[in-house]
């Protein structure tokens, strides 16, 4: 587990391995505008975070979990996602026989299957869209079940205390490379991202 403070001071370890940094170091975003590193590492830090828990192993992600309300329409259960969301991880209905591991794209062959009630998904092998409903967004989940439960990874926002609350250790590594190449970026040092992003690239294969 680690803090807020600890994150930026990995992050700032990480850019100081290409190039020296240091706390009081001030730098510039190539609009002439100066900053303290850390206001920068401290100002990206949640894009860097919900960046790769979009597209980690799951395993490394904290997970959070809904259930409905649910309403059945069309043969298939809505379910209103929270405003935290960022990424599904899987939904099972009390009736389906197996999980549901990965979204189908809406619109897709399989989607519009999903339509029609001759070719609608039955329990052996559900289906879960997401999509719009009313203008906001939601899961629709075929066939219709009593009860559906989703697990999500929810999206990191200022606030945070510790890494615990959204990440297992694993990946504290990888958030510091990462924060390293998004504040590489924002201050014109493009090479220095690059080897950011080989590294966490190194890091991940690692774990």
């Amino acid at each position: 587990m680690a803090s807020r403070e600890d994150i930026i001071a990995m992050v700032r370890a990480r850019m100081d391995e290409l190039t020296p940094f240091d706390a009081a170091s001030v730098v510039s975003d190539g609009n002439s505008l100066l900053k303290p590193i850390d206001a920068y590492i401290d100002e990206l830090l949640e894009d860097a975070i919900n960046d790769l828990l979009r597209v980690v192993p799951l395993k490394y992600c904290v997970l959070f979990s809904v259930d409905g309300p649910n309403d059945e329409d069309g043969g298939a259960e809505t379910i209103s996602l929270p405003n935290d969301y960022l990424r599904f991880a899987s939904a099972r209905g009390i009736s389906w026989e197996r999980d549901v591991t990965e979204l189908t794209p809406e619109g897709s062959p399989r989607h519009i299957q999903q339509l029609h009630e001759p070719t609608r998904a039955g329990v052996i092998k559900p289906v879960v869209v997401l999509t719009k409903f009313l203008g906001e967004a939601v899961l629709r989940c075929y066939p219709h079940a009593a009860t559906v439960k989703c697990t999500y990874v929810p999206m990191v926002k200022k606030g945070w205390t510790k890494s615990s609350d959204f990440c297992v250790d694993g990946l504290l590594a990888s958030i510091g490379w990462m924060g390293a190449a998004k504040v590489f970026t924002a201050i014109s040092k493009e090479k220095e991202a690059k080897q950011c992003m080989e590294q966490l690239q190194a890091t991940m294969m690692a774990n």
